[in-house]
């Protein structure tokens, strides 16, 4: 499982959200996150890598996203 956070601003000093993919996401692509029966849509702009300490195992991925527009939708049921 891939730990991702999610960024707005490369000087952020929190991220948005902290989730865990079976997949990484690349560049392009794009997330959906399910917030109370809405969906958020969230476009990939920037992935760059980290580790929080050297003896963490796990490396985390920090990705820069641009809102693909503000409206919401939805989520069916």
């Amino acid at each position: 499982m891939a730990l991702v956070e999610v960024i707005e601003d490369e000087d952020a000093t929190q991220p948005l959200f902290v989730a865990e993919f079976d997949f990484l996401p690349r560049v392009g692509e794009h997330l959906a996150r399910d917030t109370e029966g809405y969906f958020q849509y969230y476009n990939i702009i920037k992935i760059w890598h980290r580790r929080t300490r050297r003896t963490e195992p796990s490396e985390r991925a920090s990705l820069l996203h641009s809102t693909i527009n503000h409206a919401e939708f939805v989520h069916a049921a």
